[in-house]
């Protein structure tokens, strides 16, 4: 049994998947735009993320689709977003309490 296919978890937007070139009942080739006669193995299921040139590659190297860098920004914008929601939440409590405090503090004063 083969490893996972990185080169798919990965969602480069270069990648087409499982060809079957001569319609044979053989395994297919994993493919994409840079490697359409079949993904090399250490990119396919390896930890080379083809980032950089690779022989036979015609100048095509990785991209994310857009669904990976609208979840890479997630990942890294909603725990900031939260946490600023956070902070803002405690100074109009804090703000809402001292105004309490002098709203009382006002009426003793002129009443």
């Amino acid at each position: 049994m083969r490893a996972k296919l990185k080169c798919y978890t990965r969602r480069c937007r270069h990648f087409i998947g499982v060809t079957q070139p001569d319609g044979t009942e053989e395994p297919g080739r994993v493919a994409c735009k840079a490697f359409p006669d079949g993904i090399p193995e250490e990119i396919a299921y390896g930890d080379d993320p083809h980032l950089y040139f690779y022989p036979g590659d015609s100048g095509i190297h990785y991209e994310p689709t857009v669904i990976r860098k609208l979840s890479r920004f997630a990942e890294d914008v909603i725990p900031r977003v939260i946490a600023w929601a956070i902070i803002i939440g405690f100074l109009l409590y804090v703000a809402e309490d001292t105004l309490r405090g002098t709203q009382k503090l006002l009426y003793r004063l002129f009443h």
